[in-house]
């Protein structure tokens, strides 16, 4: 149980988190929305808010968002890569409202990653070419940057797919999603596993 205080610190994280965050039910009707997600769907970048509910342009998009809400288990967070956007998103009570955090992968984010070493078996080389994938860089783009081949590059992104169990981009985002945040977002996280609705 929160103490009385707990929902205006609760609030406080809320509207001064640096990412854009939204609450939505499985309807995708938005409870809460922060400024920097009012700031996101101004930018019309293919997400929006219509008549207080969260839509797409792209009607599979939006699909894949439900579907995605729909899916999530309480006190389990789940990632999706969506347009140019990792969401991060976590249930706050059983059959009660998600919490959507938006990690824009288009601008080049200073990432790290935690744990992919040991869960996973993942090399530094590997997390190198991991975290650029993450900032949208293509096989290409990754080896130019590292001075490596294309070949090379390959052969670690085919290593990282067998040891992530993975046969896309969108799956290796959505899989490591809770990986990729952990360290830099320490206090979201806890914020997310205190914050409660009544």
């Amino acid at each position: 149980m929160l103490n009385e205080n707990a929902p205006t610190w609760s609030a406080i994280w809320f509207q001064t988190a640096l990412n854009p965050v939204v609450i939505v039910d499985d309807t995708l009707e938005a409870i809460e929305v922060n400024q920097g997600a009012r700031d996101l769907f101004a930018d019309n970048r293919g997400l929006f808010l219509r008549d207080g509910t969260l839509c797409a342009r792209d009607r599979k998009v939006g699909q894949q968002l439900e579907r995605f809400i729909v899916a999530l288990e309480q006190d389990r967070v789940g990632s999706i890569a969506i347009l140019d956007f990792l969401l991060i998103g976590r249930r706050l009570a059983p059959g009660g409202p998600v919490v959507l955090q938006f990690r824009d992968l288009s601008r080049g984010i200073d990432m790290d990653c935690a744990d992919l070493e040991p869960v996973f078996g993942v090399t530094p080389a590997e997390q190198r070419i991991l975290l650029l994938m993450l900032q949208g860089q293509s096989v290409k783009e990754i080896a130019g940057d590292l001075h490596k081949s294309v070949l090379t590059v390959r052969t670690h992104v085919k290593r990282l797919y067998a040891k992530l169990g993975v046969q896309s981009r969108e799956q290796l985002f959505a899989r490591i999603g809770p990986f990729v945040f952990l360290v830099r977002a320490f206090m979201v996280v806890m914020a997310f596993s205190i914050f409660r609705f009544r």
